[in-house]
């Protein structure tokens, strides 16, 4: 996913083809906050020059990726390792190619723009102790300020559910802070066949099942793919760990 001439035909666990292919427009024009309605009346430069101005954390890095694959060839000359950076490189750079045809989310690219960024930060700094130390110093302190210090967050994201962090208390010393902020979800079960399938009855989100029971899944989400597309997940055996199959039941 989100590429459909990847996709073997033989196997039934993959994305069935018709949520894949009801996704992959939505997925794409929505990585560049375009409709799919108006996706003819732009050009691939336009594409790509709208792709780096997006607003907030998406342009920044967009635009921090595109510069990071043309500066990064510079690095080959000046390492003895020329033939593991070149691996590296080539490697990211058909990744992004794979995106742009599909769907170029920052998420996606995140951590090639992280190894891209390490790895030039390490020739620049290479045997300069003082600037490393100064450099972490600062690291350290903009970490801390997420953890301790409310921020607004409206800068970095328009994701309503990303607009508030939680500080960091004394009591998560003792027990850690809960892995979802649906932390009061109710569950329960539905099921068909051999499969039970636990969902929340206080969660609104359509993709959110919070620190749900395996397996998990909102019964909303469930009937949606069911009624339209004729599929539901069923497990391949009585027990978990041998997985599911996507069940065509037109």
């Amino acid at each position: 996913f989100p590429l459909s001439w990847l996709s073997p035909s033989n196997i039934d666990w993959q994305l069935p083809k018709t949520i894949l292919e009801y996704f992959m427009p939505m997925t794409k024009f929505s990585s560049f906050w375009l409709s799919e309605n108006g996706k003819e009346s732009v050009t691939v430069i336009g594409y790509f020059y709208h792709w780096l101005s997006l607003p907030k954390l998406h342009g920044l890095f967009n635009l921090s990726i595109t510069i990071l694959l043309l500066i990064f060839p510079i690095a080959f000359y000046f390492t003895k390792y020329k033939k593991t950076l070149i691996l590296i490189y080539f490697i990211s750079l058909c990744q992004m190619i794979i995106l742009w045809m599909s769907s170029p989310q920052y998420r996606f690219y995140l951590a090639f723009l992280i190894i891209l960024t390490l790895v030039l930060l390490a020739h620049i700094l290479a045997n300069r102790i003082k600037l490393i130390k100064v450099l972490m110093s600062i690291s350290f302190i903009i970490i801390a300020i997420p953890l301790f210090l409310n921020i607004e967050l409206n800068s970095f994201t328009s994701n309503k559910f990303h607009l508030s962090i939680n500080n960091f208390s004394q009591d998560y010393l003792l027990a850690p802070h809960p892995k979802t902020k649906y932390k009061d979800a109710v569950y329960e079960t539905f099921q068909y066949e051999n499969t039970i399938i636990y969902t929340p009855i206080n969660i609104d989100f359509f993709w959110a099942i919070g620190d749900s029971p395996l397996p998990g899944l909102q019964k909303q989400q469930y009937d949606y793919f069911k009624y339209y597309f004729h599929v539901i997940p069923v497990m391949r055996s009585g027990n978990l760990k041998d997985g599911f199959y996507s069940k065509d039941i037109k």
